[in-house]
C-alpha cells in the first residue's frame, strides 16, 4: 500500500510538472510574439519619427517660407512679375489668341501646347 501511494504521489507531482511546462511554454510564445510586435511598432515609430523630422526640417526652412508666401499669399520677390492666366469656360488655364492674324482661334491643346504656339 505504501509503495503505491509513493507512486500515486510520483504521478501526480511528474503530471503537475507536465502541465506547469506546458502553460509556461505557451506564455513564454505568447511572450515572444509580443516582443515581435512591439518591435515591429517600435521600427515603424522610428520611420515615423525620421519622415516628421525631414518635415519638420522643410517646414522650418527659408525655402518653404518662400513657397507658402508665393503660393497663397501670391508674393513675388523684388523685380519680379507675378502673371495670372484667366481659366476657360471648360476650367482649365489657357490663353485665348489669335494664331498671326490668320482670325482662327487657338485650337484645342493643353496648356503647353498653347503657350508653344503663343511664343514659337
Amino acid at each position: 500500500m505504501r509503495d503505491k501511494l509513493i507512486k500515486g504521489g510520483l504521478i501526480l507531482i511528474i503530471i503537475y510538472l507536465v502541465v506547469s511546462f506546458i502553460r509556461d511554454s505557451l506564455e513564454l510564445s505568447k511572450v515572444g510574439k509580443r516582443f515581435e510586435r512591439a518591435k515591429n511598432e517600435v521600427e515603424e515609430l522610428r520611420e515615423e519619427n525620421k519622415e516628421l523630422s525631414e518635415k519638420k526640417r522643410w517646414v522650418e526652412s527659408e525655402d518653404f517660407v518662400e513657397e507658402q508666401l508665393r503660393n497663397k499669399l501670391n508674393m513675388v520677390r523684388e523685380g519680379e512679375t507675378m502673371v495670372i492666366l484667366p481659366e476657360d469656360t471648360s476650367g482649365e488655364v489657357g490663353i485665348k489668341s489669335e494664331l498671326k492674324g490668320s482670325g482662327q482661334g487657338l485650337e484645342e491643346k493643353g496648356t503647353w501646347g498653347k503657350w508653344m504656339e503663343l511664343f514659337f
